[in-house]
């Protein structure tokens, strides 16, 4: 387990090594969301979630030997913070960018930076709370707020939301 967060932490230096393993999510919340996520953009197999309190954030990845093929990891005490400010559609939209990771084939951030792979994600997220009928505001002001600076990985907060609002306009949503 050490071995997997130390090479995961190479790739996204941002993230501590946590105290605790992540723990399995099969029948909570975070795992109901992300497979329904997933089973409505024609996902054939079931993601495993993982909960780990403490990173403060939410991720994908896969080809683990310890998780298996398709993971979402997230910090359940993250998510009900983002709830409870901006309301239920920002945990769901951050779920949803995840899965929107697997569901293109993004498990592992690459050495240089790519923005195209977390604008597509965000893309996903803003389809997928259009096609549930979820209010985009809240997750919009969530990433404005949370990544106002671009970042190695993602790009400024701006230009997130901007990307999440087309996405939920192509979903059939009226932003």
């Amino acid at each position: 387990m050490t071995e997997y967060w130390n090479n995961l932490c190479a790739f996204l230096p941002s993230i501590p090594m946590p105290p605790n393993p992540p723990q399995p999510d099969f029948q909570g919340l975070g795992a109901q969301q992300v497979n329904l996520i997933a089973h409505l953009a024609g996902w054939p197999v079931r993601i495993n979630v993982f909960t780990q309190p403490g990173i403060q954030n939410a991720m994908a990845t896969g080809n683990t030997p310890w998780f298996g093929d398709e993971v979402v990891i997230y910090d359940p005490i993250f998510m009900e913070g983002l709830r409870q400010r901006y309301g239920l559609s920002a945990p769901f939209g951050v779920l949803a960018h995840e899965v929107g990771h697997i569901v293109r084939g993004v498990l592992v951030p690459g050495w240089m930076p790519d923005w195209s792979d977390e604008m597509r994600a965000d893309h996903f997220a803003g389809f997928v709370l259009a096609r549930h009928g979820l209010d985009l505001q809240p997750l919009q002001r969530c990433i404005m707020e949370l990544m106002a600076r671009p970042g190695y990985r993602h790009p400024d907060g701006r230009t997130r939301a901007a990307v999440v609002r087309g996405g939920y306009i192509e979903g059939g949503g009226i932003a």
